[in-house]
């Protein structure tokens, strides 16, 4: 057997339409992050593929004082259910984005603008999941790992001064297969510029009254986690056979100066004390919550939230960093997300 170094493997992950549906990743047809028949995805971590296999132990009258087989047969182990998870963690691009915001909210709507699509992701209102991925880590040919009907469980968009922004996924699995069989070896084409920077970012706020975009804000750092608390159900089955959307939760925190124009100073302890909403828009280029977006790569993320807790500290300055929690105001749910990325998705 050769040797496998750590660098080796590479992942991938494609749109499905079933829990138990399997991917053939050599495919041209096959959806992925960067068009039909383009799946790579270029992570900043290295995940294993945990199976999640469960292994029931009940003691037995078998005389010993350790854990006991009759021959081929478990007397004391028993083989449970299974439930593989991975996490990914890939710089914030448009298009790579696109899946696991997708199985996260499990509703998309698309625009017609111009040169590409808008893809528009709101809070769900069914319990109900019909959007799945399949996530693929090569390692040998025929001994590649395989994770079928993945929803993302957790998502966290974070940026901070001088980086790239990032996107970390939770994925948790139905099924698992430990010795699938690819031949993948497509690379996606992209560049430099498809990547977000945080210099790349304009921040807004808004006090509910106006448009976001209308006050710019300064900022150091974010990071805005969204969790639909999904619950997997395998009823009499070795493997899960269904999810069950939970509670979708959105917090966060917003580092800026204490002495940036209009939300510098006490402005949140205002709102903090007085327990109002307000909302924080991210975006790219121009804010598609108002325009529609004409070049790949441009998105917006608008929250509406009530903050937490309110802290002033001091580095090189002194800066505000506020917690909130996304919230339903009658009018403005807790989050809506916007991508472009140029790529007819309605069959995905």
């Amino acid at each position: 057997m050769s040797n496998l170094a750590r660098w080796q493997p590479v992942y991938h992950m494609a749109a499905s339409s079933g829990i138990t549906y399997s991917r053939d990743f050599t495919l041209a047809t096959v959806p992925g992050p960067y068009g039909v028949g383009t799946t790579i995805v270029y992570l900043k971590n290295e995940p294993p593929f945990n199976p999640g296999r469960e292994i029931i132990t009940n003691r037995k009258s078998t005389g010993n004082a350790y854990l006991t087989k009759g021959g081929t047969t478990s007397i004391e182990r028993i083989t449970g259910v299974e439930a593989p998870t991975t996490s990914f963690e890939f710089d914030f691009e448009a298009k790579a984005a696109f899946i696991p915001l997708l199985t996260l909210f499990q509703d998309v709507t698309t625009t017609l603008v111009a040169s590409g699509i808008t893809k528009v992701f709101n809070c769900y209102t069914s319990s109900a999941v019909s959007k799945y991925a399949v996530l693929l880590r090569t390692l040998e040919t025929v001994k590649s790992q395989l994770i079928k009907g993945a929803i993302a469980n957790s998502i966290t968009i974070s940026g901070t001064e001088g980086e790239a922004v990032t996107m970390s996924v939770e994925w948790l699995g139905a099924d698992m297969d430990g010795n699938a069989s690819t031949g993948v070896t497509a690379w996606a084409a992209t560049d430099a510029e498809s990547f977000l920077m945080f210099k790349d970012i304009t921040c807004g706020y808004s006090d509910g009254t106006t448009n976001p975009t209308g006050t710019t804000v300064d900022i150091v750092g974010f990071d805005i986690t969204m969790t639909n608390n999904a619950v997997a159900r395998h009823y009499n089955n070795a493997t899960i056979k269904k999810y069950i959307l939970g509670d979708f939760m959105v917090e966060g925190t917003l580092r800026f100066p204490w002495g940036a124009t209009t939300v510098g100073s006490d402005t949140f302890f205002t709102h903090l004390n007085a327990g109002t909403d307000f909302q924080i828009a991210f975006y790219k280029n121009s804010y598609l919550e108002t325009s529609a977006s004409t070049t790949a790569g441009e998105f917006s993320i608008l929250l509406n939230v009530e903050a937490d807790d309110v802290v002033t500290t001091s580095d090189d300055e002194m800066t505000n960093e506020i917690s909130f929690t996304g919230i339903y105001d009658g009018t403005s749910y807790p989050v809506s997300i916007k991508l472009h990325d140029a790529i007819d998705r309605t069959t995905y």
